[in-house]
């Protein structure tokens, strides 16, 4: 959160059951020395997915919101790796205000079998979600703000399924 060093600030501790579901990125930045919140490694308009289920398991994948327009840093050309999109997959735990993701896959490979830690703050139905990650020697903390996705209904049944229900002459 712009203007603290901890994007946690006093708010209450999380409940696991406060994070569960499907959540939209709303914001990615970096937090700069003056304390302003600026743009974040995936540009000015971010696209991201973040999922904790009940198991403990969550996943997150994000990428640049200008990927349409062949921005700079996304793969165009499939021999070019991309910096245009990063995610990970990985158990998680709740520890008071802090959420520990212990990784298991990811696009970083540094991350593999880490634990990331993450200060977190939820109110009004976003989750502020704060992490500090080492680069080039230099500690960058990064600052994501989440919005809890609608809940969907939808039919599990695959469409050919009724087509083929016993009595249905299929």
């Amino acid at each position: 959160m712009p203007g603290t060093d901890d994007p946690a600030g006093e708010a209450a501790p999380i409940s696991p059951a406060d994070l569960l579901g499907a959540w939209q990125l709303v914001e990615y930045g970096e937090l700069r020395a003056d304390g302003t919140l600026g743009e974040g490694p995936l540009g000015p308009r971010p696209r991201g997915v973040l999922i904790y289920e009940p198991h403990g398991h969550m996943s997150v994948s994000m990428m640049r919101g200008d990927a349409a327009s062949g921005a700079v840093g996304v793969r165009t050309d499939p021999a070019v790796p991309s910096t245009g999109f990063m995610g990970y997959a990985a158990t998680w735990r709740v520890a008071g205000r802090r959420i520990l993701h212990h990784v298991q896959v990811s696009t970083h490979a540094y991350q593999l079998d880490q634990e990331l830690i993450r200060e977190a703050r939820l109110e009004e139905g976003r989750l502020t979600l704060g992490g500090t990650v080492v680069l080039a020697g230099r500690p960058r903390h990064r600052v994501l703000v989440w919005r809890r996705s609608a809940p969907r209904t939808h039919d599990l049944t695959p469409p050919d399924a009724a087509r083929r229900r016993p009595g249905s002459g299929s």
